[in-house]
């Protein structure tokens, strides 16, 4: 980046100064003030990263760590997230592949670190979730 927040190499340094791998620049976006990466499934799984936000308003820094939890073998419809979620409408839900949908008269709801399936799944479903806490 150069001063004026102006991204300038597809290129992000994790907190040991050492480059965190993306396939292509496709992985980033630049959107007004926000850098979202679009694929975190490209880094390496063991790869711990954090994200540093900051309001503009503000100026106040936040750390936002986003992660990814594979949930099988769910036989009740509540799923209990390892971490909470920093925003309910920042979570992506899929079963077996097909993204669901949240709200109280759709597929789930998440009160908490706890996703409420409208639904009992099979023991053969599997869960992927994707958030930031």
């Amino acid at each position: 980046y150069t001063d004026d927040g102006v991204l300038t190499s597809d290129r992000i340094m994790n907190g040991n100064d050492q480059d965190l791998s993306f396939n292509n620049i496709d992985d980033l976006t630049i959107d007004a003030d926000t850098l979202i990466l679009n694929n975190i499934d490209n880094l390496a799984p063991a790869t711990a990263y954090q994200v540093l936000v900051k309001e503009t308003a503000t100026g106040i820094v936040r750390s936002v760590t986003p992660t990814k939890e594979k949930q099988t073998g769910i036989t009740v419809s509540t799923i209990n997230l390892a971490q909470t979620p920093i925003a309910a409408a920042l979570v992506d839900v899929y079963m077996n592949g097909q993204l669901l949908t949240e709200g109280a008269t759709d597929d789930y709801t998440i009160v908490g670190s706890a996703v409420t399936l409208s639904f009992t799944p099979i023991a053969s479903d599997i869960f992927i979730i994707k958030y930031s806490y």
